[in-house]
């Protein structure tokens, strides 16, 4: 926004003296063409050097964000929503929507597979929403130092194992030949791959041409398995950890020390004295 207000500022200020030389003054042509070429010189500095200067020292700058701040932003409505946002700033959203897509992957093959036998059998244990004793006020209800209120949250891409978990790590008591993804959820795995994976696609992310090119064999070939997209996963993590997330941890400090602070108190259930447990370990 800054480098537009500039160009607009100096642009139109350059030709406005341009003519004013020419007309009012009475000055040849060749000394007032000195007036546009300093506005667009000026515009140069303002809209190209400058930034690049910033972009550069920002991006040569040391690592030195903490690395446990990463599996936070992944697994946190909150901040990996800021994190998108910021990442349609930092011109690599495609980054994001890869992760968020690949979450929603997961759980549905999460889904599918605990209907098939051998994967029912532990289900995941309950998140502990809220505990409190019956109202006092109410007669029907004989109040009891064990009675509690507990409620099962519905698997979502935030509190099923975080994108730095693959797919197939994900599915409790997943054997080696269950690796061939489900015949429903084929076309869903297709579709991932033609907008984040095949040359020229929608939002398709940065990834080595051996990992695009092993990817689209096993396309081709018909054989989807479960770490299909894994190496591609591990590589756009890698982008979003060195390139986006200095810049984010910096801008969104605040919002990340609440995060931690509300977690950190939320831990333990005062009154049972247990740990909040997640819905998929």
């Amino acid at each position: 926004m800054k480098d537009i207000m500039w160009t607009v500022l100096t642009c139109p200020l350059g030709f406005i003296m341009y003519i004013l030389w020419i007309t009012l003054l009475a000055q040849p042509a060749v000394q007032a063409i000195f007036w546009p070429i300093l506005a667009c010189f000026a515009t140069h500095l303002s809209s190209v050097v400058i930034p690049l200067l910033l972009y550069y020292r920002q991006t040569l700058q040391p690592a030195d964000h903490d690395t446990r701040d990463f599996p936070l932003v992944l697994t946190n409505p909150m901040l990996f929503a800021l994190l998108c946002a910021h990442s349609i700033k930092d011109f690599t959203a495609e980054n994001t929507r890869f992760i968020e897509e690949y979450q929603t992957l997961k759980l549905m093959c999460i889904e599918s597979y605990r209907g098939q036998p051998n994967h029912n059998e532990i289900s995941p244990p309950p998140r502990l929403i809220s505990s409190r004793l019956p109202e006092k006020s109410d007669p029907s209800v004989i109040p009891s130092e064990n009675s509690r209120l507990t409620t099962i949250t519905p698997p979502t891409i935030y509190n099923i194992t975080s994108p730095l978990v693959n797919i197939a790590l994900s599915i409790p008591n997943l054997q080696p030949d269950e690796m061939v993804v489900p015949d429903q959820l084929k076309s869903t795995f297709l579709n991932f791959y033609t907008t984040f994976i095949r040359a020229q696609s929608v939002l398709e992310v940065n990834l080595e041409w051996q990992t695009r090119e092993r990817i689209r064999q096993q396309i081709d070939s018909g054989v989807y398995t479960l770490d299909i997209f894994d190496e591609a996963k591990e590589h756009v993590l890698d982008l979003l950890f060195t390139n986006t997330l200095p810049h984010f941890l910096t801008i969104y400090k605040d919002q990340i020390a609440v995060v931690k602070r509300e977690r950190t108190q939320g831990m333990f259930d005062d009154r049972l004295a247990i740990p909040m447990v997640p819905l998929y370990l």
